[in-house]
C-alpha cells in the first residue's frame, strides 16, 4: 500500500451507486454523523478521561474543592461535547492506512465481497479549508498529558450548579482547543488494527437544512453528501472473494460512461485495478 493513499472499504452496491450519482469531474461520498458510527463509545472517550480527571484534582484540595465526585455526572458532562457550535457533532468520512486488511473486508466491505477506494491523501487535505483530515489515535496518553498541563484552569472555570454546567467570565476557550481536538479522533484501542484516518466535517448551525437521512436498524440516521473532485480516487481493490477477471470488464464499462479509465499498472490519469493479496475464501 502507497503512504499517499487512504481507502475507504464499502460494497459494491454502493460502489455502484458512487459512480451512477457521479459527474464527470466529481463523485460523491456520505458523511455520517458522528454518533452514528459502529463504535459506541464514539465522541465521548475524551469527556470521560476529562471528567475523571476533573473529579480527582477536586478531590485533591480542601477549601476550593467544588465536590466534583457528586455533581459531574455524564449528562452535564456532555456540554465538553458541544461547547462550541460549530463542533456540534461532526459528520466523518472513514479511511483507513491499509488497503489489504482482512478484518476491514470482513466487517465494511459485504464479508469480502466488496471493494477498498483509494484516495490521494494530500488532495483529501485540501478538499476543503473548514475539514480536517486526521488520523485516529487509540493511545490517549497525549490526551491525558494535555488534561494534566491544564487542568488547574480548567477547573478554576468550570462552575456545575443543580442544573447546568458552565465556565466563569474569565475563562479562555483557546484552551479548549486541544479538547476538541481530540475529541472525534480518540478511539478504543480494541479499534486500533483500522488504522483509520477521519474527513471531518463540522456541523454548522446554518447548514441544518442540508442534512439526509437513512432508515437503518429502525433509527434515522443522519447523513451529509460530500463532493469530492474524481480525481481525488486514484485506486479501486477487489475484495478477496471477488474475481479480478469478471470485475474488471463491467468496471470499465461503468467507469467508461463517466469518461475514466482502469489499469492493471498505474498509469497517469487512470484508476489503478488490483486484488486483494490475502487468500481467503467466504464458506
Amino acid at each position: 500500500m502507497r503512504e499517499e493513499t487512504v481507502y475507504h472499504y464499502t460494497t459494491l452496491e454502493t460502489l455502484f451507486h458512487i459512480i451512477n450519482q457521479s459527474t464527470v469531474n466529481s463523485l460523491t461520498l456520505r458523511a455520517t454523523h458522528v454518533d452514528f458510527l459502529n463504535d459506541f463509545t464514539e465522541h465521548t472517550i475524551a469527556v470521560g478521561l476529562l471528567k475523571k480527571e476533573l473529579i480527582s484534582y477536586d478531590n485533591t484540595l480542601s477549601n476550593d474543592s467544588k465536590n466534583f465526585s457528586k455533581t459531574l455526572n455524564d449528562k452535564r458532562m456532555s456540554f465538553f461535547r458541544n461547547e462550541e457550535i460549530d463542533e456540534l457533532y461532526p459528520h466523518i468520512i472513514s479511511f483507513s492506512e491499509c488497503g489489504d486488511s482482512l478484518p476491514m473486508w470482513n466487517t465494511y466491505a459485504d464479508k469480502s465481497k466488496g471493494i477498498a477506494l483509494g484516495f490521494d491523501k494530500s488532495l483529501l487535505a485540501e478538499l476543503n479549508e473548514d475539514y480536517r483530515l486526521e488520523k485516529c489515535e487509540y493511545d490517549s496518553s497525549r490526551y491525558e498529558e494535555y488534561l494534566k498541563q491544564n487542568i488547574q484552569k480548567l477547573h478554576e472555570s468550570t462552575e456545575v450548579d443543580s442544573y447546568s454546567i458552565g465556565f466563569t467570565q474569565d475563562f479562555d476557550s483557546s484552551i479548549l482547543q486541544d479538547h476538541f481536538k481530540y475529541l472525534p479522533i480518540l478511539k478504543d484501542k480494541g479499534y486500533a488494527y483500522e488504522k483509520e484516518c477521519r474527513l471531518i466535517i463540522p456541523n454548522k448551525i446554518s447548514e441544518l437544512s442540508s442534512l439526509k437521512f437513512q432508515v437503518t436498524d429502525s433509527i434515522y440516521k443522519p447523513y451529509k453528501e460530500i463532493e469530492f473532485p474524481f480525481e481525488c480516487l486514484t485506486e479501486i481493490i477487489l475484495g478477496p472473494c471477488l474475481s479480478l477477471e469478471k470485475m474488471k470488464t463491467s468496471l470499465n464499462l461503468i467507469l467508461n460512461q463517466k469518461g475514466k479509465k482502469l489499469s492493471l499498472n498505474k498509469k497517469n490519469g487512470k484508476i489503478l485495478l488490483k486484488q486483494s493479496e490475502i487468500p481467503y475464501r467466504n464458506v
